[in-house]
């Protein structure tokens, strides 16, 4: 999650403008890689924002199907889906079709008394769009030149700090999820999960001398 995860997730902490979620769960393991390595190879998180849901999946062995493979970003809403990557988008439209018809077509239609087909000549909510113009590796170069004409002028970066922090918390939580089994629910105005001691626990990783001093002076270290 804090390696690939994060990529995706800042797309839609820009799209959405995000603080941060409600609440993070999170389940997968080391299923197929057999070794020393601790990071998940299987990973599925369920992330709750206020008025809609984000789901995340990483299969680390596995190649993915065709264009909605690795680096895929699908936004599913109620008139159509955009799906984005790093070389293009394109906008999918659904159909304007009665709920009743969607409903009736079900393994062949209802039983009497159950939704049937009503007469519809469904039209769809808007034209589809394709752009096939980008390029991942221009994108890559215009990313490190902008990091470092920020240096040079002192100016914000496109992906400035506060955002990388936001994104990397979520991914955070999912670890931490993964890692006790449970939900986590988190308060992002006070940066803190609620309701969950030894997962709050988690959110501060133990520095050695003399680096303790550097957190303790950020208010969050201990003695």
């Amino acid at each position: 999650m804090t390696n690939l995860g994060q990529h995706s997730l800042d797309t839609m902490y820009w799209f959405y403008d995000l603080k941060g979620p409600k609440a993070v769960t999170s389940a997968g393991g080391r299923l197929f890689l057999k070794d020393n390595c601790e990071v998940p190879d299987t990973q599925d998180v369920i992330i709750e924002y206020p008025g809609f849901t984000a789901v995340v999946q990483w299969r680390e062995c596995a190649a993915g199907a065709g264009e909605t493979g690795m680096g895929s970003l699908n936004f599913l809403g109620t008139k159509g889906t955009l799906e984005l990557s790093r070389d293009y988008y394109r906008i999918v439209p659904d159909k304007k079709e009665n709920p009743n018809n969607i409903v009736a077509r079900i393994l062949g239609g209802h039983p009497v008394g159950g939704p049937q087909l009503v007469p519809d000549q469904p039209t769809l909510w808007t034209e589809p769009v394709e752009d096939r113009t980008g390029n991942w590796n221009e994108q890559y170069i215009g990313h490190v030149r902008d990091f470092l004409e920020c240096i040079k002028t002192r100016r914000q970066p496109v992906a400035n700090l506060l955002d990388a922090h936001r994104v990397a918390t979520v991914c955070h939580l999912a670890n931490i999820s993964l890692l006790t089994g449970r939900k986590i629910y988190w308060d992002a105005d006070n940066e803190q999960i609620i309701g969950d001691p030894q997962a709050a626990a988690m959110l501060v990783r133990p520095y050695r001398k003399p680096w303790d001093a550097e957190l303790r002076a950020l208010g969050v270290g201990g003695a």
